[in-house]
């Protein structure tokens, strides 16, 4: 939980037009156990976006890091396929400084830090860690700072 930056990430239709830009994801734990997603843009020219959506996990007994992630109306949110999932495949177990976000038909990719920057050590074992699971990132955008 918490705020996250993001560091790099594949593209993706709905993230057009950041790259340079300061991009952060708020999460928070609500009272019925599902997530709050607080999505913000703050694009070089100074102009910001954002988007709220809701978390929730599919299967919490066997599979707590994967998460069902909508940013549709709430009354929209029966229909199942307004719902994309979010699956962590890389964390930072002991600093919880980190994390890689992914998806089954590695379309979606992001990794995340909990500060606008990234060691370069860090960002190439995430990649390669991502890599070996399949995913193209040929095309990965940088959007943080890889120190």
């Amino acid at each position: 939980m918490g705020k996250w930056y993001e560091i790099a990430r594949l593209p993706n239709p709905f993230q057009k037009n950041s790259e340079g830009s300061l991009v952060t994801a708020d999460y928070t734990l609500n009272e019925d156990g599902t997530v709050g997603v607080h999505n913000a843009v703050v694009y070089k020219d100074g102009t910001n976006e954002s988007v709220n959506g809701l978390g929730k996990a599919s299967d919490p007994d066997n599979y707590p890091a994967q998460l069902e992630v909508t940013f549709v109306p709430s009354w929209l949110r029966w229909i199942p396929f307004v719902w994309g999932k979010y699956w962590v495949i890389g964390l930072d177990n002991e600093h919880y400084k980190w994390s890689v976000v992914g998806e089954p038909g590695k379309q979606y990719f992001w990794i995340l830090a909990r500060e606008p920057r990234l060691a370069n050590s860090i960002f190439e074992q995430a990649k390669a860690n991502a890599t070996s699971m399949g995913y193209d990132l040929s095309n990965l955008i940088i959007t943080g700072t890889i120190e």
